[in-house]
């Protein structure tokens, strides 16, 4: 999979595979690890109104950085979501990937 400038996907990866560390490190990801970030983005995208933006803001916050991009929580930030959760459906659900390991790494 490939995120450009979706930051707030990127700061969960440092926060839940990487400890914290921001190095463009490859990190170990699970398929567990994976369908939680799917359902944060699905809850994220199924809110509406206020509870969106403050579920947004609470479980995938924007980060900010060099070459990061927009912190704002728009529809640049939603569509981003939208992406990962095309993308992890399929890592999830794809046959030919089963059994394979699973890596995250930044690069900028």
């Amino acid at each position: 999979g490939y995120w450009r400038k979706a930051n707030a996907i990127h700061a969960w990866f440092v926060r839940e595979t990487q400890d914290g560390r921001d190095e463009c490190q490859e990190s170990d990801v699970s398929r567990g690890q994976l369908a939680e970030l799917l359902g944060l983005c699905e809850a994220i995208l199924a809110a509406t109104g206020d509870d969106q933006k403050r579920l947004a803001e609470t479980t995938l916050p924007p980060k900010a950085g060099f070459f990061f991009g927009s912190t704002a929580i728009n529809q640049y930030y939603f569509d981003d979501l939208a992406d990962t959760v095309k993308l992890l459906k399929h890592v999830l659900t794809c046959k030919r990937l089963e059994g394979w390991d699973l890596s995250y790494r930044a690069s900028w």
